[in-house]
């Protein structure tokens, strides 16, 4: 399984990666939302872990145009949990601390 991880902060992406690895995952790395928007068009992704809150083209607008073309599931990573009620139908989970990801994760891909 092959998951990308966006954040701008590398310390974050770090411990994702780090943990995501450990479980047996294939993980790249993408620490802003132009760089995500090209990975995730060129290259084939079974999830993307979407920080929410970066410079230039943020999450939101990265979620926008995933939304056009693409049905990769997203988990969103924000301290900020009340911006993104309601805001996406699509979105199968929110997660307000990267610290439950793997809750989260093996709930979405039991048996990874």
């Amino acid at each position: 399984m092959r998951i990308l991880v966006v954040d701008d902060e590398r310390k974050i992406r770090n411990v994702i990666k780090s943990y995501l690895v450990q479980e047996g995952f294939e993980v790249g790395e993408a620490d802003n939302g132009s760089a995500a928007l090209a990975r995730a068009r060129n290259e084939n992704w079974d999830l993307i872990l979407l920080d929410l809150m970066m410079p230039s083209v943020d999450g939101w607008e990265v979620m926008r145009e995933l939304r056009k073309e693409s049905n990769i599931p997203v988990i969103v990573l924000t301290a900020r949990g009340n911006e993104v009620a309601g805001f996406f139908r699509t979105l199968f989970f929110h997660l307000k601390s990267c610290l439950s990801i793997s809750r989260y994760l093996s709930t979405l891909i039991p048996n990874h």
